[in-house]
């Protein structure tokens, strides 16, 4: 039961989510279309046209100066050049099957996203977007069209918290470029690399074209296996770090989180998830989306997606709660607690 004096506040809430969803859905459809502008001068005007915040044109580029300017980030091809891994595997290229690895480019002033999703104590999703002054070609692993892993700046970015993280006897789902066990191998805190992964070409590929490259290529053990399946049935107590890399992004490995979060929970483990904060987003919509449903007495309309069974679990739990106040609501969207209430 929620207290019907809360609407205005959840309501609230409700219009900050589908800003953070629109927003998203504008960024991501520029990600696609190519270069916005051939050069940064144009590039408030370019902004302008597709961020209609008013129909005053003065008062539309102050709030794009204000909402989106911040977000954007001017980034040096030299930084991701230099990276270790992307200089060890400057100029190869591979084909196997149907797999390849070979070079994809980001265009001059193409945007693309950073990093990883922030989330402020408003509940405002803050996605940095970055772009370069010159071309950037970057290594990608792919399965006939399909990217399932590159070296662009957003792969590398999302992979430093999770690389500090790493230590002593570490397992790791997924292999694809081999970028992580590589920059973890180079620690000395890490002692040992356990890799999880399904498909034997990819194996074949690691083992022909990139271990041979690794300065402690010792350290690393692969065991082709699914990596759930792995996961359930062996004892998880010997690991000190469990890294998992085994979606392509938010949307398509929302599912997959859901399950690994009942293993963690179950395992009693502790696992290090790639995009972890982009799922955290994920659950916080949800959640104000029960909020929503259950202040208008409204039944939520389920579309196939996975979010959906995210939405059904967060309405069962909460049909069970008597929220009272304003800290009630700010409790329930706390990481903490939209974990706990999946299971």
């Amino acid at each position: 039961m929620i207290n019907p004096k809360l609407q205005d506040y959840i309501f609230s809430l409700d219009d900050i989510r589908i800003q953070n969803i629109e927003y998203a859905d504008i960024f991501n459809e520029l990600f696609l279309s190519g270069p916005v502008t051939d050069s940064k001068e144009h590039l408030l005007s370019h902004l302008g046209d597709i961020f209609l915040f008013s129909d005053d044109t003065k008062e539309n580029e102050e709030m794009i100066k204000r909402e989106i300017l911040p977000l954007l980030h001017q980034e040096n091809v030299s930084d991701y050049l230099n990276n270790p891994y992307a200089s060890l595997l400057k100029d190869l290229k591979v084909k196997e099957k149907q797999y390849e690895i070979t070079y994809e480019k980001i265009q001059k002033f193409q945007l693309f996203p950073l990093d990883d999703v922030k989330i402020t104590k408003l509940n405002k999703e803050i996605n940095k977007i970055g772009y370069f002054l010159n071309d950037f070609h970057y290594l990608a692993l792919k399965e006939k069209d399909d990217i399932w892993m590159s070296l662009n700046p957003n792969e590398i970015n999302t992979m430093k918290k999770p690389i500090e993280e790493a230590k002593g006897n570490v397992l790791v789902l997924g292999l694809g470029l081999g970028y992580y066990p590589f920059m973890i191998s180079n620690k000395k805190e890490v002692k040992e690399i356990t890799i999880i992964e399904l498909d034997q070409n990819i194996i074949n590929i690691f083992n022909k074209h990139l271990l041979p490259l690794f300065s402690h290529k010792e350290k690393i053990k692969i065991i082709k296996e699914d990596g759930i399946k792995y996961l359930k049935e062996n004892d998880l107590h010997k690991y000190d770090s469990i890294f998992i890399d085994i979606w392509h992004d938010v949307n398509d490995g929302l599912e997959i989180f859901y399950q690994l979060k009942l293993i963690e929970k179950q395992k009693n483990a502790h696992f290090i998830y790639w995009l972890y904060q982009g799922f955290i987003a994920m659950l916080k919509r949800c959640m104000v989306q029960v909020l929503v449903d259950l202040i208008l007495n409204e039944k939520y309309e389920n579309n196939g997606e996975f979010a959906d069974k995210i939405i059904e679990i967060y309405t069962k739990q909460l049909s069970k709660m008597n929220i009272s106040t304003k800290k009630d609501i700010d409790n329930l969207l706390k990481e903490d607690s939209l974990l706990a209430m999946l299971s």
